[in-house]
């Protein structure tokens, strides 16, 4: 377990800038949230696409909405990384949110960058007390490691475990 976990400031809207792992609403299968290049002077368009059955969606990037029960920011539909616990619901946008999420739950220590510019615009500093709790550590770690093995599992069925 890491000792300590350093808040680098990002915000929810910074994640997004890398594609978003959503659940197709087609079906049911990972489609991506992918940003576009914007025009200048634009917001950055989003582009929704499935590989598994061709779903296609395109949304302009004006207003995106952050909610707290693990849904797209463009769209609604249900992220791919979410996975509901007896507190509530613990969700990332794509792997290396979850990762992150991942080392700030386990990390006994936290600390965060002193920056004037960004004060409580991260979302380490936003998610809800529950998540923060140490009581709550062992239930978090383990939604978050489930969602992380059900990932490698359906990105490779099939394949052996290590050792075997």
């Amino acid at each position: 377990m890491t000792s300590r976990h350093t808040d680098r400031g990002h915000s929810l809207h910074d994640l997004v800038q890398e594609p978003v792992d959503v659940r197709c609403p087609r079906c049911d299968h990972r489609a991506r949230l992918a940003p576009g290049t914007p025009a200048e002077g634009t917001s950055t368009p989003r582009r929704l696409t499935c590989s598994a059955c061709g779903f296609a969606r395109h949304h302009d990037g004006i207003v995106l909405s952050f909610a707290d029960d693990g849904r797209d920011p463009c769209f609604g539909y249900p992220l791919w990384f979410r996975k509901e616990t007896a507190k509530g619901t613990v969700w990332a946008y794509h792997r290396l949110h979850l990762e992150d999420l991942r080392a700030f739950v386990a990390a006994p220590q936290r600390s965060r960058i002193a920056a004037p510019t960004w004060r409580n615009r991260s979302y380490l500093s936003r998610l809800p007390a529950w998540m923060k709790s140490a009581k709550n550590r062992a239930l978090i770690l383990r939604s978050l490691d489930d969602m992380l093995t059900d990932a490698e599992e359906r990105r490779h069925p099939g394949r052996p475990e290590s050792g075997t």
